[in-house]
C-alpha cells in the first residue's frame, strides 16, 4: 500500500477508535488486520452517513452468521440513499462475505455502485416500499427455509423458470414477481 493510503487508514482508525485516556495508543504501528475500512471519497454527507451505518453493522451481521447461511458465491448485503434511483446510490460489498472455517469473513470494502445483484433487489423494493433499503442474500437450503418458516416473518417467492425471456435483470424481475404474490413487503424472499 501507498504511504497516502497508510496515512489515511491511520487517521481513519485515530478518528474511529480514539485514544483511551491513559492506556495511550499504539496507531503508527497498525498492522493490516487491525485496519478498519476507511470510506471512498463520498459526494455528500448523507452517503457518509449510509456508509457509516453499513459499516458499523456489517461486522455484528458477520460475526453472528452461520457458515449454514452462507452461500457457496458469498453473502452481499446493500444499504439505499433515501429515494435511490439507481446502483450508485446503494453501498454494498465490493466483495462478497464467504465461508471460511469456524465463520464467515467479510473479504471487500464497501462502496456505492459496487453490487449490481443486491441492488437490483433493492431498487426493485424500494418502488413499492420506499422506507425498505436494505438487503441480503443468504444460502438457499430445504434446512435454512424451514428455519425461516418457524419465524412470524412474511415470505415470499419467485421460480427463475417462470422468467421472461426478455427480462432485463432475473434479482429486478424476481423481487417485483415476489412482492406481487405478498399483501405486504416480505422479509424473505426465496
Amino acid at each position: 500500500q501507498s504511504a497516502f493510503t497508510q496515512a489515511k487508514y491511520a487517521l481513519w482508525n485515530m478518528i474511529n477508535n480514539g485514544y483511551i485516556i491513559g492506556k495511550g495508543s499504539d496507531v503508527l504501528h497498525i498492522t493490516s488486520k487491525e485496519i478498519n475500512d476507511a470510506p471512498q471519497r463520498l459526494p455528500t454527507p448523507t452517503h457518509v452517513q449510509v456508509w457509516m451505518q453499513l459499516s458499523k453493522n456489517l461486522n455484528k451481521i458477520v460475526n453472528k452468521l452461520p457458515l449454514s447461511f452462507t452461500p457457496e458465491v458469498g453473502c452481499n448485503i446493500g444499504y439505499a440513499l433515501a429515494n435511490a434511483k439507481n446502483r450508485n446510490d446503494i453501498c454494498a460489498l465490493n466483495g462478497r462475505i464467504i465461508r471460511a472455517s469456524p465463520k464467515p469473513i467479510q473479504c471487500g470494502s464497501l462502496q456505492f455502485g459496487a453490487s449490481k445483484h443486491i441492488a437490483s433487489i433493492i431498487l426493485a423494493v424500494m418502488k413499492k416500499y420506499p422506507e425498505i433499503r436494505c438487503a441480503m442474500n443468504i444460502k438457499y437450503t430445504s434446512e435454512n427455509l424451514k428455519l425461516c418458516e418457524e419465524t412470524p416473518f412474511i415470505r415470499s417467492s419467485f421460480n427463475r423458470s417462470d422468467e421472461p425471456k426478455n427480462a432485463d435483470s432475473t434479482m429486478d424481475w424476481g423481487t417485483r414477481t415476489a412482492l406481487e404474490k405478498s399483501k405486504t413487503c416480505p422479509d424473505f424472499i426465496y
